[in-house]
């Protein structure tokens, strides 16, 4: 896999057709043009991913909207206008142009634009929208470092574009329009707080557990050590004190001597969204034997946090 910063580069190659690992925001991706159908389906080869989980679509400007939807209700205008470039995703209804495979036959077309530097200029130089499903093996750790991309996919893909360490690092939110009502499908890197704010209006949450979503799977984002989550960490080390232990803490707390490695997140929690899935990745390359997380409040980001740990620890 050649790693490069070179835009022009990532564009050639996604303009022959070819399956790149992108930065944004909020994870890494795999991209390719949603148009071409085998390089799509070679996302969802690379990823192991069934045909029936759909991907999202990422925009450089507003303009390609009109390449994908024939209508933006008034209320999404609010939120691109507010939260685009941004981790939010918008379910909108599809123009026959979108390829099937891309919305895993949906009528709906989930699409966002991301704020990253260096994934925009990319999509600046391109004629067409691209898909960019996180670039992990589907229901592991979602990548947000150029070596996250590299331990899952080195030898299988051809370029790599490093963008740094991802500012958000958990995926976008997704939301869609039922009724007139704006429901959160998926929590993510824009809150029901913020949405409210910007909407003056209450937005609701909906499960979406086995539907056609991405990140609806109830086991996701999961290290290949067992995980589990504790509103006493104390008590829950002390369960489990024949074992080695890695921590994730939301706080600092008094502990045990038989931890292995012990990470807190600072009671911050845009610290512990831009470092969750780091640190998952390094405990689960570690000797031990159990990761136990933390319950984050359930404000803010928190929520769209304790889902992703909730979904890490699933069986």
């Amino acid at each position: 896999m050649n790693i490069s910063t070179n835009c022009n580069i990532i564009a050639e190659e996604l303009k022959r057709g070819g399956v790149v690992a992108v930065p944004t925001e909020t994870v890494y991706g795999l991209g390719a043009n949603i148009f071409n159908e085998d390089a799509i389906r070679e996302i969802f080869n690379l990823k192991k991913r069934p045909l029936t989980n759909p991907l999202i679509v990422h925009i450089g400007n507003l303009n390609q909207l009109d390449t994908l939807v024939d209508n933006v209700p008034d209320c999404f205008q609010i939120l691109i206008k507010t939260f685009w470039p941004g981790p939010l995703t918008i379910l909108m209804d599809k123009k026959d142009s979108v390829p099937n495979i891309v919305t895993a036959n949906s009528e709906k077309v989930a699409i966002r634009m991301p704020n990253h530097p260096l994934f925009l200029k990319v999509l600046t130089k391109l004629d067409f929208p691209i898909a960019a499903p996180s670039a992990n093996p589907y229901k592991r750790i979602s990548s947000t470092e150029i070596e996250h991309v590299k331990k899952y996919f080195d030898g299988q893909l051809k370029y790599a574009l490093d963008g740094g360490k991802c500012t958000v690092g958990i995926e976008s939110t997704i939301v869609g329009l039922e009724e007139g009502e704006v429901f959160i499908y998926r929590k993510g890197g824009v809150s029901k707080e913020q949405l409210e704010n910007v909407l003056d209006k209450k937005v609701f949450y909906k499960e979406v557990v086995g539907k056609q979503l991405p990140g609806s799977a109830l086991k996701h984002y999961s290290p290949l050590k067992e995980m589990i989550l504790s509103d006493d960490i104390n008590k829950t080390v002390l369960q489990n004190s024949s074992r080695k232990i890695g921590i994730l803490q939301f706080s600092d707390h008094l502990l045990f001597n038989n931890i292995e490695f012990n990470f807190s997140f600072k009671k911050n929690l845009e610290y512990a969204s831009k470092n969750l899935f780091n640190y998952l990745h390094f405990l689960e390359q570690q000797e031990i034997d159990l990761i136990i997380c933390e319950k984050f409040p359930s404000n803010g980001i928190g929520n769209a946090l304790n889902d992703r740990i909730y979904r890490a620890s699933s069986k």
